[in-house]
């Protein structure tokens, strides 16, 4: 018959894409401001500082769960030790156990007693 595989699936023929025009770092560096203006405009202001309790998402899936989805969503309450640059976050429970791993701000919500 003398068709392609693609054109007996797909109706029409394989169109190749054009090279992408380049446009010029000017272009670029604004189009990436302006991403990053609407991007910023959506972002909560958490309010945390150093010496707040709050509460950390659990994210990390255990291997075997009973409670399946009715597992908690947040531990804590924990001690805020000291914010970094970046976002990221020091924290220690209440007995004063310091832990190894720094923890991202955006996991931690305000923790109200």
């Amino acid at each position: 018959m003398g068709a392609t595989l693609y054109y007996l699936v797909n109706g029409m023929e394989v169109v190749q894409p054009v090279e992408l025009e380049v446009t010029s770092l000017r272009i670029l560096l604004e189009s990436q401001k302006r991403i990053e203006r609407a991007f910023n405009k959506k972002v909560k202001p958490r309010g945390i500082s150093d010496g707040d309790l709050v509460l950390k998402s659990v994210r990390a899936l255990l291997p075997i769960d009973p409670r399946g989805k009715f597992k908690p969503n947040w531990a804590g309450p924990y001690l805020v030790k000291k914010i970094l640059l970046g976002g990221v976050v020091r924290l220690t429970d209440l007995d004063v156990n310091n832990f190894t791993n720094p923890t991202n701000l955006d996991q931690l919500k305000k923790y109200y007693p």
